[in-house]
């Protein structure tokens, strides 16, 4: 499903980039106020506010103030040297329409803004989107302001199932939908917490069913999902189940089901992929992961064990394609059973 506007080309990107260079020199620069966090970002993050005409952009999520980009707003949550306009720039006539009322707003006295570039992702909704919540908190920001999410969540079952029927769901937050909101008043921030910190306020708003962590061994699979396919995954399959291993399968899986199987899995095998995000849901319990990766090797699921003290370990496939995000590739089973061996003593 295609849940996001399709991305600009350069052309219009440029174009767009130069209205709002125009626009801008029209109107004073708006004050960013940094309201928690220190300079370094140490700590939860850094928090920020901004004050006057307000809008949050629903198709990519931009906060633009004064008719001001505030690029601030959609910087990730690490520290990334990189311009985010170089992944996406808020349409300047799409503001225009909206400023001049030809088209449907949302009215707020002031919002905690949840948007992310990739928010319609399983990881990120989790560690990039819902740790923001955590980071407000930790800030002393006002929590009945209402939590703004993108349109996503009324189109992938996980982010609603996360948002309606989990603690979450006590929470003042709002799709956006396609809609623009004005306010005046927007709160940002960039998350800089530790791993364990983020996934042990997700368990704890998530839960889980069963009180016994469980010593189960899963080798999850990516199913029907394109791109990183273990090109000979039976005979991966096939490998892992003479160990003990039984295949999962968490797409389409509810939420809280996905929570309850990972809570009582000891061992995980995995082509690298969101699906391993549930790990989080372990938390300090003994945990051994063996990541399988094209020839790139990912850290994002390695940092979330370190930060528990997890074992992980990786293995890397053979591959044509130069595609170091997608690439589909071939396990060696000889070289699996040598790691299955080596994670099992661990």
């Amino acid at each position: 499903m295609n849940i996001v506007k399709s991305v600009s080309t350069k052309t219009t990107k440029v174009a767009d980039l130069l209205l709002w260079k125009l626009n801008s020199k029209q109107t004073a620069v708006p004050r960013i106020k940094q309201v928690s966090g220190s300079s370094d970002g140490a700590g939860s993050g850094t928090v920020f506010e901004v004050e006057g005409d307000c809008f949050i952009n629903p198709f990519d999520g931009y906060v633009i103030c004064d008719g001001h980009v505030i690029w601030k707003s959609m910087q990730p949550n690490y520290d990334a040297h990189l311009r985010v306009s170089d992944i996406g720039v808020p349409s300047y006539s799409e503001y225009r329409s909206a400023l001049r009322g030809h088209r449907p707003i949302i009215e707020l006295p002031a919002a905690l803004h949840c948007r992310h570039f990739f928010e319609w992702n399983y990881y990120h909704f989790f560690f990039d989107v819902l740790s923001k919540i955590n980071l407000f908190e930790d800030s002393g920001c006002d929590m009945a302001q209402k939590l703004v999410f993108g349109k996503y969540v009324n189109q992938l079952a996980f982010a609603k199932q996360t948002l309606t029927e989990t603690q979450f769901a006590e929470r003042p937050w709002l799709c956006q939908d396609d809609t623009f909101i004005r306010c005046r008043k927007v709160t940002f921030g960039n998350v800089a917490t530790a791993r364990d910190k983020i996934a042990g306020f997700i368990a704890n708003q998530v839960g889980h069913d069963s009180n016994e962590p469980g010593n189960e061994r899963i080798y999850l699979t990516r199913g029907k999902c394109t791109g990183r396919r273990v090109l000979n995954e039976s005979e991966v399959i096939d490998v892992v189940k003479r160990y003990g291993f039984k295949v999962v399968d968490t797409n389409g899986m509810h939420v809280s089901e996905q929570a309850k199987i990972f809570r009582s899995t000891r061992y995980v095998i995995a082509p690298h992929g969101a699906g391993l995000t549930n790990i989080l849901f372990r938390e300090n319990l003994p945990l051994s992961v063996l990541e399988l990766n094209p020839y790139h090797i990912t850290t994002d699921f390695r940092e979330i064990c370190q930060s528990y003290g997890h074992f992980w370990s990786s293995m890397a496939g053979t591959t044509t394609s130069r595609d170091v995000q997608h690439a589909n590739y071939t396990i060696s089973v000889r070289d699996l059973e040598s790691k299955v061996t080596a994670l099992l003593a661990t």
